[in-house]
């Protein structure tokens, strides 16, 4: 089954686009694969953002707006590539991939080879990660770079610095 994780809008968007690579989580993610980036219901991720430059400027090169951005679907696919304790990302992590994340938190979950979806696709979110319908999954999985491979568990606490 495909995995999926729900982010706040304009988070969803941004690292469906590329231009968030990190998401901060108070838990440890020991899932590894090809994923789902789901956007949630909620709006008060929009009204945190607003007024924002460096989130309206980054939406603004992809041709959307926080007012235009889709709720309660899929937007995108890529890989959860690694999940590492905020204390111990490599020292070239960005300053803005942290500082664009939707939350504080813990833990760092690196994702990779993202693509935004043309149209997203309607789904209920949950919590943490959870499993993507099978009738979105056969539509999805011609848009997962095979790059990413299989998906994998590594062991809870066999977590390291994040290779960039």
């Amino acid at each position: 089954m495909l995995k999926a994780i729900t982010l706040l809008q304009p988070w969803a968007t941004l690292l469906a686009t590329g231009d968030v690579t990190f998401d901060l989580r108070d838990y440890e993610v020991v899932y590894r694969g090809p994923i789902a980036v789901h956007a949630g219901t909620r709006l008060h991720g929009i009204d945190a953002a607003a007024g924002d430059a460096r989130i309206e400027a980054a939406l603004a090169a992809r041709g959307a707006t926080l007012d235009s951005l889709p709720l309660g679907g899929i937007v995108g696919v890529g890989a959860l590539a690694d999940c590492v304790p905020v204390r111990e990302l490599a020292e070239g992590v960005k300053d803005g991939d942290l500082l664009l994340s939707s939350r504080r938190g813990q833990y760092a979950l690196r994702f990779t080879h993202m693509r935004r979806l043309d149209r997203p696709i309607p789904a209920a979110g949950r919590g943490m990660l959870w499993s993507v319908p099978d009738a979105a999954e056969r539509h999805l999985r011609a848009s997962i770079d095979p790059a990413i491979g299989a998906p994998r568990y590594v062991r809870a606490g066999d977590i390291g610095a994040v290779a960039l």
